[in-house]
C-alpha cells in the first residue's frame, strides 16, 4: 500500500525449494557441528548440517544426507523437531528442523566440532560464528527436551 507521495521501488525475493538441518547428538550427549566458511562474511561459521532439499527428497532424507556430506555422520533414529521461515522479507524458504540421535561418526570430516547448546548460544550472545538456523534448530532440540 502506498500513500500519498511515495514512490513504488523494485523488490526482489528469492523462490527457495526448502531446506533442511539436522541437530546430530552424540551418544555422549554433545552436538556436532561444521566449521563452514561463508563468503558474505569472509569468514567461518559454526553450523548444524544442512542444506537444500534435493528434487525427489523428502525432508528427513535431506538432513541426514547433508548430515553426512557434511560431518561423516550416520544415525538410526531422528525426530522431526518442526520448521521455520528463514527470511521472510526476502525469501519463501521453508527450513524443516531434526534431530539425530545417537550420531556416530563413520567417515570424519576436517572442520567437524562437538559442542554443546550453551556454547553455541555464548557465541550467538558475543556475535561470533552464530548462525539462526542453527540456534532455531538448537532451541527446538532444547525444547524437545534432547539436548541441554
Amino acid at each position: 500500500m502506498l500513500h500519498e507521495g511515495e514512490e513504488t521501488s523494485t523488490w526482489y525475493f528469492h523462490d527457495h525449494p526448502g531446506a533442511a538441518v539436522i541437530v546430530p547428538v552424540t551418544p555422549a550427549g554433545t552436538i556436532l557441528v561444521s566449521s563452514e566458511y561463508r563468503i558474505s562474511l569472509d569468514g567461518v561459521v559454526l553450523e548444524v548440517p544442512g542444506g537444500r532439499i534435493d528434487p525427489g527428497e523428502n525432508p528427513e532424507e535431506a538432513a541426514l544426507r547433508e548430515m553426512f556430506e557434511e560431518i561423516g555422520a550416520t544415525s538410526e533414529h531422528t525426530v522431526f523437531l518442526g520448521q521455520f521461515r528463514n527470511s521472510p522479507g526476502s525469501s519463501n524458504e521453508l527450513t524443516h528442523a531434526f534431530a539425530a540421535l545417537e550420531a556416530k561418526v563413520v567417515e570424519p570430516r576436517p572442520g567437524t566440532v562437538a559442542t554443546t547448546v550453551e556454547a553455541m548460544v555464548g557465541m550467538a550472545k558475543s556475535g561470533d560464528r552464530a548462525d539462526a538456523s542453527t540456534l532455531t534448530a538448537l532451541l527446538l532440540a532444547q525444547a524437545a527436551g534432547l539436548v541441554g
